[in-house]
């Protein structure tokens, strides 16, 4: 690839091609038109014989089907256009017969086009950098918009090179898919004693020759673990940067909120258990770190002989509906939750096991993650 700062020119581009890109109205490339109501009687959840087509509701190429239809209003190659909405700008290429309806644009090329290339590059556009209100995008409006591209082969090129990173994207995603699940079902199996380690498997001192661990005690997690308030530890200051080194906490879906430059009071007593007090939402925390809030325990073994991964594995199984009530449930409730409880070698073993399927999970993601930030590089560089 070359790069180039010439006018209508990409900064990244395969060597074989030159010149300048087109810059064209949408309406002179494409015929657009918008989806439209379809009565019961033409629809099914499912696609059988007669019902074949399938309905697209909005332009999101894994959640747009609504359902299959047994007419099509699209026939030829084109493009799916999300005109309102939370996916709106969403573009989709689409090469099968089917059936939009309402609030879908559809963008047939006047002439032969690669509707793949396009997707990719309406996907790029801000339609609407400033917007009030609900965002939509009509008929009239897209095809005032411009849009610069290259001649039909190095449309070609581009499609299929990014295509490819795609389906490397979409392979790591069902990869780390399929782990998580293959971990769901690890679980069930362990936790349920349905499967058991023995004694001298994985390398354990001690009994090492092969025979059965004790029987399962019942305990409660109170018993099993402490808890610290998280006072001492709050951040002072939410003015977080990447290049700062203390990670700041939450027990929230978020995990890590930022990165603070405090280093006085960080919390250091590792592993522990970071425990939301009002939604139950929890986090095994094996680095240093520091809290935005007082909302939540930070919990820790209360022996040695406690495994905190384990713990934190149990109570992953836990079914417990908190319902609308808005209270501090550790001491009330959540301590007094009991567990299945194994001997701390069979602790140990478990934890173990489900550590490893946790790093091939991390490792996955990682390069999923840097998969998705190549495409976006590109993505940057290889259109105007």
């Amino acid at each position: 690839m070359k790069s180039s700062t010439e006018t209508n020119v990409p900064e990244l581009r395969f060597p074989e091609f030159e010149g300048e890109w087109e810059k064209v109205r949408f309406d002179k490339l494409f015929k657009i038109t918008a989806g439209g109501d379809i009565k019961k009687q033409h629809v099914s959840e499912t696609k059988t014989e007669k019902y074949s087509f399938p309905i697209y509701a909005n332009a999101e190429k894994n959640k747009g089907l609504y359902g299959y239809s047994d007419k099509y209003k699209i026939e030829n190659d084109a493009i799916t256009v999300a005109g309102r909405g939370a996916n709106f700008g969403i573009a989709h290429a689409r090469n099968k017969k089917f059936y939009p309806i309402v609030r879908l644009l559809v963008l047939i090329p006047l002439k032969t086009q690669n509707v793949i290339f396009f997707e990719y590059c309406i996907n790029k556009m801000n339609f609407f950098k400033e917007s009030t209100g609900v965002p939509q995008l009509t008929s009239p409006q897209i095809s005032s918009y411009k849009i610069i591209f290259p001649q039909l082969p190095e449309q070609q090129k581009i499609a299929d090179f990014l295509s490819q990173v795609d389906r490397k994207i979409d392979l790591l995603q069902q990869k780390v898919a399929a782990l998580a699940q293959y971990k769901k079902g690890v679980m069930q199996q362990l936790f349920s004693q349905e499967v058991r380690f023995k004694r001298g498997l994985s390398g354990v001192e001690g009994q090492d020759d092969g025979s059965d661990f004790p029987d399962w005690e019942v305990k409660k997690l109170g018993e099993v673990l402490c808890y610290n308030q998280p006072t001492k530890y709050i951040v002072k200051s939410t003015e977080y940067n990447d290049s700062y080194k203390t990670p700041v906490l939450t027990a929230g879906k978020t995990f890590i909120l930022g990165f603070t430059n405090e280093i006085e009071n960080t919390f250091t007593d590792l592993p522990v258990i970071i425990f939301d007090d009002f939604t139950l939402a929890n986090h095994y925390v094996d680095f240093d770190f520091k809290v935005k809030s007082s909302a939540m325990k930070i919990l820790s073994a209360s022996s040695k002989d406690v495994n905190i991964k384990f713990i934190y594995e149990s109570m992953q199984m836990i079914k417990f509906s908190k319902g609308e009530e808005h209270k501090r449930f550790w001491i009330s409730v959540y301590s007094k939750l009991k567990i299945q409880y194994p001997c701390p070698d069979e602790q140990t073993k478990i934890a173990n096991f489900l550590s490893s399927i946790d790093q091939k999970i991390a490792h996955t993601q990682e390069q999923l993650e840097q998969t998705q930030n190549f495409k976006k590089g590109l993505l940057q560089k290889m259109f105007v």
